[in-house]
């Protein structure tokens, strides 16, 4: 399997198990002018004709178990471990283990701007109930890196990685935009909303703690997300995944289950020519 990482080279901190240390997974390379994000991309064009899927973590950087979770399974496919890496050769896969590098620092929800990163995306910017949003959509350095990624890499598919609720929060749904946002609205992407959303609860019931429910960003009050921008905007499946629990993010046996659930969403999108 040809895999892109996506890594920052920050400090990780203690929240990373061992064997997951700094040296072990990091390189750097600047990857904006004010030098915060820093990335290194291993190639992924020799595969162009594969869905691309793009995982990040650490947008809220006070949940660290996120990007612990991120960095394992980084660890997992360099092994060829695991139900993601089976996917070998129908998938590129990319990911992010801290999106929000300066927040995950100093342990803190919003960036050093105090914003709040997953609202500050496009479509629904402004109508949220949490006001740290950014003046516009993308006006923070952070969120602006990741639109530029998107539009480089063309994503299929996209998850969030986030804690500590059971919740799998899809975008909004076609009936929410049509009403309230209906230059991102159109018949196509509506259908295609339709058979994901079929196979992320179909795979809830089948892989996840009965707890779990689906939920979207509109009906949250959480106007500017990430998946909302994704899905509707750059037309890629996405999905926030929520981590149950703090306790359960610390214990890998749940993130076996976890990993299972993603592998298995991205398997049955290529399945259904989704992606």
């Amino acid at each position: 399997m040809l895999l892109a990482i996506l890594l920052h080279a920050q400090n990780l901190g203690n929240s990373i198990p061992q064997p997951f240390s700094r040296s072990s997974i990091l390189s750097t390379q600047s990857f904006s002018k004010n030098n915060v994000h820093r990335f290194k991309l291993f190639d992924s064009s020799a595969k162009k004709d594969l869905p691309k899927v793009f995982i990040q973590a650490g947008l809220h950087g006070d949940e660290s178990e996120t990007v612990s979770f991120a960095v394992w399974l980084i660890e997992r496919m360099k092994k060829s471990q695991g139900p993601l890496a089976a996917l070998n050769s129908k998938v590129v896969v990319d990911i992010m283990p801290v999106a929000n590098p300066d927040g995950y620092k100093i342990l803190s929800r919003n960036n050093p701007k105090d914003i709040n990163l997953n609202r500050n995306f496009s479509v629904f910017h402004g109508r949220s109930i949490d006001r740290k949003i950014g003046k516009t959509s993308f006006s923070e350095k952070e969120t602006a890196s990741i639109k530029t990624l998107f539009q480089k890499q063309k994503y299929n598919l996209a998850i969030d990685i986030h804690g500590f609720v059971p919740w799998l929060v899809l975008p909004t749904t076609p009936e929410a935009v049509k009403a309230n946002a209906k230059k991102f609205y159109t018949a196509k992407k509506a259908k295609r909303y339709k058979k994901f959303a079929d196979i992320a609860r179909s795979l809830k019931n089948e892989k996840l703690a009965s707890t779990y429910k689906v939920v979207t960003p509109f009906e949250l009050g959480d106007g500017g997300s990430f998946e909302d921008w994704a899905f509707w905007e750059q037309n890629a499946l996405s999905l926030c995944f929520e981590m149950e629990s703090q306790l359960a993010a610390q214990d890998v046996s749940n993130w076996e289950r976890y990993e299972a659930y993603l592998a298995e969403l991205i398997s049955k999108s290529i399945q259904q020519n989704l992606i």
